[in-house]
């Protein structure tokens, strides 16, 4: 709300309309061709890709120029998410990844412990995960550090589904449940006896996979100066940081406003499990990949995910399941380009 109202005041007398529901692939498409697009779009930035190589969306080159905006200030691996042949075509937001808490008592009470969601065979086993190209051409589920990361969710599952008698129950009415998994901007709904573990390399560095989404400027825009204004009002280190007062604070795009949010604006010493939350969620991000921009990048989504899930259900193993969603995603890479 903060910085609706700064972005606001950043382009009176103007004002901007925000729709309440989430972003659609086929409304906004139609738009775009009836040539009466909306003025701002706010975009998963993993499909950003998909609709900036169909020349859907504007490029931020003349924006970048005009409000002076130094990209420099955003987070590097976010910047390549919104980031195809070079051109910039949107301003990343929020930079999540996804939490787990966990209810100690509940996870106690059931056989485990909080390390059990950590050690052991529960350790992932990716290697290198910032080191990918910075526009895809090539799709990569196959990498020899992929199969073994998803086959720790499938040992997960396996477990889960052999050992009933061991998991966590389902809680009753008014109770809290063992594992509940939120947006890493939400430590704020971390309760009294939870806690946040971290997942573990070998090696003992955290891992995950960081996204969020961007602000996007629509080809056929009519108020592309405005729209301008706005995006980089709301993604800039003034507005983020009036906003990030809450005491466990905002984790966004924006470098330089985490230094300052989590340098100064945190304090959390006499709330010592949200700032172990807090720490987790920030060594975690150190680590995190992210995926870069493609032309094909929506299908690109579909098929690792449903990948997955075929391995999780027990469908596919890892190798197999990875191999056919390569083939699926190289296909729609191809056509893309």
């Amino acid at each position: 709300m903060v910085r609706k109202v700064l972005a606001g005041k950043a382009i009176a007398p103007a004002t901007v309309e925000v729709g309440g529901s989430a972003f659609d692939a086929q409304q906004f498409l139609a738009s775009v061709a009836s040539h009466a697009p909306p003025d701002l779009v706010y975009l998963d930035r993993q499909l950003l890709g998909t609709y900036a190589a169909r020349g859907t969306l504007e490029p931020l080159t003349d924006c970048i120029a005009k409000q002076r905006i130094d990209v420099s200030r955003y987070r590097p691996a976010a910047l390549k998410e919104v980031t195809l042949d070079g051109k910039v075509y949107g301003l990343p937001e929020f930079y999540d990844n996804r939490v787990l808490l966990v209810n100690d008592a509940a996870v106690a009470g059931s056989g485990f412990t909080p390390r059990d969601l950590t050690d052991g065979h529960g350790r992932a086993e990716t290697h290198r995960p910032h080191r990918q190209r910075p526009v895809a051409d090539r799709v990569r589920p196959q990498d020899p550090g992929v199969p073994p990361a998803v086959g720790q969710g499938q040992r997960r599952a396996d477990a889960q589904r052999q050992r009933p008698h061991r998991a966590p129950r389902r809680p009753a009415a008014g109770r809290r449940p063992a594992v509940r998994q939120v947006a890493d901007r939400r430590p704020g709904r971390l309760e009294r006896g939870e806690g946040v573990p971290g997942l573990l390399r070998p090696a003992g560095a955290p891992v995950g996979w960081v996204t969020g989404s961007a602000w996007v400027i629509p080809a056929g825009s009519t108020h592309k100066e405005q729209a301008c204004a706005w995006i980089k009002t709301m993604t800039d280190a003034p507005a983020w940081i009036a906003a990030g007062k809450a005491f466990t604070g905002v984790y966004t795009g924006n470098r330089v406003a985490d230094q300052e949010i989590f340098g100064t604006l945190v304090q959390l010493k006499d709330r010592p499990a949200f700032d172990a939350a807090v720490r987790t969620v920030l060594k975690a991000q150190e680590s995190a990949f992210t995926m870069p921009a493609s032309p094909a990048g929506s299908e690109f989504k579909t098929a690792w995910q449903n990948a997955v899930d075929r391995v999780l259900s027990g469908e596919q193993q890892p190798a197999e399941a990875l191999r056919q969603a390569q083939q699926e995603a190289q296909r729609a890479l191809d056509a893309a380009r």
